[in-house]
């Protein structure tokens, strides 16, 4: 680019330590122009408070004697004083904007600015809006500051609106929320305004110059309550296709015709009280909602809409009739007729299109003659008429699928012709007189049957045809005694609704029996019910059972597979019986019974260590006693609570083989308190591990072994954690090579491994797996793999039972070596002494893997008992936990 002299440079500004000025003395005034020449800049507004502030520096020369002359000049901060001037591209430049009258570049901007303001006129605008506001809610005593702001806000938003419409960013506007009489001028002059829409605006007109939007195709006014009319521009513009009036003051309409392209016409919640003349003469009219108006008739040629598909006509209560030309509407889908004063329907025979008709018509009496004539219906809604009866070609309506008769108090019977309606998939019944339901052999496809608030007390003979579709039945609220057998046919019934049925006493066991794909039976708030099917808690599907409100049921009411669920299957119970049931539950439950005994016994040792001269507990293991005993009775209550909704322990827990095991060890106890203890144990215990373990209990060794696994789990010193780790204890179990070669031996030579033998050598190989779970159960998962491989060895086991006591122990464990135990678990992993004995066992084809896991176990337990040493060791250094003493295994 050429180099521009500075000399005809007008952005250079001169340097102060420039050779060309005076080095020593020189005093630049505050406001010099930058500019040779240039006027001096004006001083920063300094506001209402800072005008009677003196100039820097005045002051002070007054104070000393001195007269009020140049003063030093404040030291000028780099980026204030080496910012370029303001120019075009750039009028908000901070720090250098020149104010001078005659500088070209201010004229410039001048300029720039008022040629846009003054083009549009919507600043100008908006202040005005905004005073006529403030101005009104003064006068009102509505003055709030914050309101204010909202609507500035909001009109500033507005204008923005417009001025990106104005410059062809957008073709829409939509104004929200403002205070304004009429929309601005300027916003008719965009003649490429497709959409005009205002919502809750204090519109008092809309201007005729609306005729200049001859590409408006959306114009929607809602929340205008203040505006009465509309231009006749409005019914000239010949590219609208959607007109919206909602919550608005208009009582009628300009002519129609021009609008050729009108499709869409809503009418909501206005005074509207005629339509226009030529208002039929739309020819793409295809939607028309005409809502809350006072319209007293619609036009005598109104059927001439031929293109007019969806109508809806609610809550125009002085509309009394339909014009006859209302047939005529040959393209007619959808219709909607609700709460008008409508007595009757005309001749129906011509909108053989119809596919959805909703009536709810508190005067409608009738239904014309030739209502069958309607080949496409699909979808009929009869609601709170007096309609006494139904047409006799009701039947001629082929392709119904849903039809609703609801709160027709006057409706006694349905025509017999309504078996005649092969494609009906749903069916309503609620309120009326009717005392039958008509034969539906011929409805086989119906999928939903409802039927609500009637005098039906039977259900026809023929009732088992719905068997192939019928999904869901509901009958509510009826005369019904008792559901009839040929329910039992409804092979592929899911929901059964029978609510509020007061005469209702049984259920048929033999037809509840077969509904093996039903997932929800609601029998609530049927006070007489007193018999229900032993079989209905063994539904394969039944997911939900509802009994609240059937007061006349008592315990010895409810089937054994109700009182006590299976998983999965949520059982809602009167209230008057969720105590009787919780204690049946509790009482019957094995795992509240062993926490139950086992809080008893430990509160007989703690009884003991106190009050004997000769105590066998100190007076720590009195306080961890007494705590386990409060934490068991908190866990007791949580069960006492949760029993109200299912049994603490899943029915169908107990396995076969445990089963056939505690029978055998009935005779081998020495007491009935023994084999209850020793039984609840067992029957706590997840079922994959009363597999593992029912083979223990020929063997006192094992016998309590597995009663000291269950009261582990789910006795005063059980956790979750524990818990959680039986399913991979059971696991354990059967992959271990030394147990399963023992149980091959036996089953292979019974006769000289005797069960009791046996036992005892699978409770020697058991126990330390146990000890093994339990001492890892409180660890992260990580930290239980990379000590897993040492249990293979007796000094690997114990241990792993070290850090476990020292981390997690009630009475020496701490947050802090807790916190340690992830960062050994990474030391363990990254250790290269751990990495290379791991591969070399690796490679190793000699021995086996038994042999591999022993010779893994003893070499890397010195080598985890010195990174534990030293986690113990940081952690006393942080001074967040007691050094504890190593074990001294290397």
């Amino acid at each position: 680019m050429p180099i521009i002299p500075r000399f005809l440079n007008p952005f250079h500004r001169p340097s102060r330590t420039s050779s060309s000025e005076p080095q020593s003395g020189a005093q630049t005034p505050p406001n010099a122009s930058p500019l040779p020449g240039g006027r001096a800049r004006t001083p920063r507004a300094r506001g209402e408070l800072g005008r009677d502030l003196h100039p820097r520096g005045t002051r002070a020369n007054e104070a000393a004697g001195r007269s009020p002359g140049p003063s030093t000049p404040p030291r000028i901060r780099a980026s204030a004083s080496r910012t370029a001037p303001s120019t075009p591209q750039h009028p908000h430049a901070t720090g250098g904007t020149l104010s001078g009258q005659n500088s070209p570049l201010h004229n410039h901007e001048v300029r720039y600015v008022k040629e846009v303001v003054d083009h549009t006129g919507l600043s100008d605008w908006r202040t005005q809006m905004f005073s006529r506001y403030r101005k009104h809610s003064r006068q009102l005593g509505l003055a709030n500051s914050f309101e204010q702001v909202r609507v500035y806000s909001r009109l500033k938003q507005a204008v923005d609106n417009l001025k990106s419409a104005l410059r062809m960013r957008s073709d829409s506007i939509q104004l929200n929320l403002l205070p304004i009489p009429a929309l601005p001028d300027i916003a008719f002059d965009i003649a490429h305004l497709k959409k005009l829409a205002t919502e809750d605006c204090d519109l008092l007109e809309l201007q005729p110059e609306i005729e200049n939007l001859f590409l408006l195709e959306t114009l929607s006014l809602k929340g205008a309550k203040n505006l009465k009319a509309l231009p006749d521009a409005v019914g000239r513009l010949p590219a609208l296709s959607e007109l919206t009036l909602r919550e608005t003051g208009i009582k009628t309409l300009p002519p129609m015709g021009g609008a050729s392209a009108l499709q869409r016409l809503t009418i909501d919640d206005s005074p509207l009280e005629k339509l226009p003349t030529g208002f039929t003469a739309l020819p793409q009219l295809v939607n028309l909602s005409l809502s809350n108006t006072k319209l007293h008739e619609l036009p005598s040629s109104f059927g001439n809409l031929s293109a007019l598909k969806t109508l809806s006509l609610q809550d125009n209560p002085k509309l009394e009739s339909l014009p006859k030309s209302f047939g005529q509407l040959s393209g007619l889908q959808e219709l909607t007729l609700t709460g008008n004063s409508i007595r009757g329907l005309p001749s129906m025979s011509g909108t053989s299109s119809l596919q959805t008709l909703t009536v709810d018509e508190a005067a409608l009496e009738n239904l014309p003659a030739d209502f069958g004539a309607l080949v496409n219906l699909a979808h009929l809604s009869l609601s709170n008429t007096q309609v006494r009866e139904l047409p006799a070609s009701f039947g001629n309506l082929q392709a119904l699928k849903t039809l609703s008769l609801q709160n027709n108090n006057k409706l006694e019977t349905l025509p017999a012709s309504l078996k005649q309606l092969p494609h009906l998939e749903e069916l309503t019944l609620s309120g009326g007189r009717m005392r039958e339901l008509p034969s539906l052999s011929g409805a086989s496809g119906l999928k939903r049957l409802r039927v609500e608030n009637a005098l039906i007390a039977s259900l026809p003979a023929d009732f088992a045809a719905l068997r192939k579709h019928l999904t869901q039945l509901t009958l509510s609220n009826t005369k019904l005694l008792e559901l009839p057998a040929s329910v039992g046919n409804l092979s592929r019934l899911t929901n059964l609704t029978l609510t509020k049925n007061a005469r209702l006493q049984a259920l048929p066991e033999d037809s509840v029996s077969r509904l093996q794909n039903v997932q929800t039976i609601d029998l609530s708030d049927c006070p007489r019910l007193r018999t229900l099917p032993q079989s209905i808690g063994t539904l394969p599907n039944l997911r939900t059972l509802d009994l609240s409100g059937c007061t006349s049921l008592t315990v010895e009411d409810l089937p054994r597979s109700v009182q006590f669920p299976r998983a999965g299957l949520t059982v809602v119970l009167p209230t008057h019986l969720k105590d009787d049931v919780r204690d049946a539950r509790l009482k019957h439950d094995p795992r509240a019974r062993l926490l139950k005994n086992d809080m008893e016994r430990k509160r007989d040792e703690m009884d003991d260590a106190i009050f004997d001269t000769n105590p066998a507990m100190n007076a720590g293991q009195i306080m961890s006693v007494a705590f386990h005993i409060k934490r068991g009775g908190d866990r007791l209550d949580d069960l006492r609570r949760n029993a109200k909704e299912a049994p603490p322990t899943p029915v169908n827990n107990d396995s076969p083989l445990m089963q056939s095991a505690l029978g055998k060890a009935f005779n081998l106890a020495t007491s009935h308190e023994e084999f209850r203890d020793l039984r609840d144990a067992a029957r706590s215990l997840p079922t994959v591990l009363q597999q593992e373990l029912a083979g223990l209990l020929q063997a006192h060794d094992g016998r309590n072994l597995v009663k000291a696994i269950g009261e582990g789990a789910y006795g005063v010193r059980g956790t979750t954690a524990i818990q959680n780790m039986l399913p991979q204890l059971a696991n354990q179990i059967a992959r271990d090579p030394e147990i399963k070669a023992l149980r091959e031996q036996a089953r292979q030579y019974p006769r000289s491994n005797p069960s009791h033998e046996v036992a005892a050598k699978l409770a020697a190989l058991v126990r330390p797996l146990w000890e093994n779970a339990r001492a890892l159960a409180p660890m992260p998962s990580e930290v239980q793999r990379r000590l897993g491989d040492l249990l293979a060895a007796p000094a690997g086991r114990q241990l792993v039972q070290q850090i476990s006591e020292t981390a997690y122990s009630k009475r020496t464990g701490n947050p802090a070596l807790q916190k340690q135990l992830a960062a050994l678990a990474a030391r363990i992993a990254t250790d290269p002494r751990v990495i290379q004995v791991k591969g070399l066992m690796d490679r190793h084809d000699l021995l086996s893997p038994q042999q591999k896991a022993m010779r893994v176990a003893e070499t890397l337990t010195p080598i985890v008992q010195e990174l534990w040493d030293k986690a113990q060791a940081q952690a006393k250094k942080q001074g967040k936990a007691p050094m504890a003493e190593s074990s001294g295994q290397r």
